[in-house]
């Protein structure tokens, strides 16, 4: 549709393709790579247990989640709702691409009259599609629906899925870095287990619901250290890459030329009559399908006087007049965070779990830091879900 086929013109890595020249894949071919692996990945779960009985209907929506998952980003992807758009609201309203892609994947289906199509496939409107948009959010899960699914394209428990494979593979071998981990020997060493809801005291929760355990995707214990190097890989773009000086200033250069440019710029609604503004477009999904890396452009050939001064800085951009870098300096936590070691319950072997914590300059307090469970089996993974011997890794990372 051409709502996905927008993605090829909205870059990856935004202003970090100004540092690393090579830097400009985007999120067509991501989310196409994201739903291979996620494919890939049933695959391999389904072949290593088949009681799993993994129905070609729940595939097909967690293919789906993987293809779609990206449908709301805007220009230069995360600048647009991390910078603009954050900036735009109204104090204390929130906004992010997954509430977009979720509103387009509405879009599409209403549009282009789907729902025909997805019953032929076995799917049911509108159930499965509010699955899909679960399934990209990662919460809230939905009862009767297998759990451990959901750690496929956004898990968040710990933050390792099939989005992350992605990414990582494809922006280290654009940003000519490398990946030390290797994603297809973590999915070939993972498994399906069932293990009790876990709670900050240790004692088993419901986690809202009247059952006592869930089913998660756990990895063998020897590959524990191939964990620890999908961290530390994540850690390194973002040191080397994501967050280096050149890249986002260009992106606040890009911001700020939205900023000036949003009053007097509008992209015609969706009821063919009106208009709306760049900032007005993410609640109109049929406005919000034209807003990509182009607007830069239109920016810069429109022939409004008032866009004079967003244009300005667009030059500037493009003639290297940068803002300078000023100075950096390492906000420290005002809580004691350290290594926390406290019996897991439940557990045979009585393993520890460790809380480790990353903090972000900037956080007000630890409420933002969220916490995550890897679970570790020894042994055979097959064996480690009969006898919930398990040993839990608690993870704290920054979104």
């Amino acid at each position: 549709t051409p709502e996905f086929q927008r993605l090829r013109d909205i870059k990856q890595l935004g202003g970090t393709a100004f540092v690393y020249q090579s830097a400009n894949h985007t999120r067509f071919e991501h989310s196409l790579g994201v739903c291979h692996l996620a494919s890939r990945w049933l695959d391999i779960l389904q072949a290593a247990q088949p009681d799993l009985n993994i129905t070609d209907q729940e595939r097909l929506c967690v293919q789906l989640a993987g293809l779609c998952h990206d449908l709301g980003h805007g220009p230069f992807s995360h600048m647009f709702d991390a910078h603009f758009i954050k900036d735009s609201l109204p104090l204390g309203e929130k906004w992010n691409h997954e509430n977009a892609s979720n509103d387009m994947i509405d879009h599409i289906v209403k549009t282009h009259n789907l729902a025909p199509a997805l019953q032929e496939r076995g799917l049911s409107v509108p159930e499965d599609i509010d699955f899909i948009k679960t399934l990209i959010a990662g919460q809230p899960r939905i009862p009767g629906r297998k759990e451990f699914l959901y750690d496929i394209v956004a898990n968040k428990r710990n933050n390792i899925d099939c989005d992350k494979f992605d990414y990582f593979q494809r922006d280290t071998l654009h940003l000519g870095l490398k990946m030390p981990f290797s994603a297809d020997r973590l999915m070939h060493c993972s498994r399906v287990v069932t293990v009790p809801y876990p709670t900050s005291n240790g004692n088993e929760s419901s986690g809202g619901t009247n059952q006592q355990s869930q089913q998660v995707i756990a990895f063998q214990e020897k590959e524990a250290y191939s964990v620890y190097e999908l961290f530390q890989t994540r850690y390194a773009l973002h040191k080397k890459a994501y967050q280096h000086r050149v890249g986002q200033v260009v992106d606040l250069m890009h911001c700020e030329a939205l900023k000036l440019a949003d009053p007097y710029l509008t992209i015609p609604s969706g009821d063919g009559i009106g208009t709306v503004r760049l900032s007005e477009s993410i609640r109109d999904m049929s406005a919000y399908r034209f807003v990509t890396d182009a607007v830069f452009s239109l920016i810069a050939v429109h022939p409004d006087p008032r866009l004079a001064p967003a244009k300005a800085i667009l030059d500037d951009v493009k003639a290297r007049r940068l803002y300078a870098f000023v100075g950096e300096t390492l906000v420290q936590p005002h809580h004691n965070i350290g290594e926390n070691v406290s019996p897991v319950a439940g557990n045979k072997r009585n393993a520890s779990q460790m809380t480790m914590a990353q903090w972000k300059p900037g956080l007000p307090g630890l409420d933002d830091i969220k916490s995550a469970v890897l679970t570790l089996c020894n042994d055979s993974l097959a064996t480690a879900s009969r006898s919930n011997n398990e040993e839990n890794l608690t993870v704290t990372c920054d979104d």
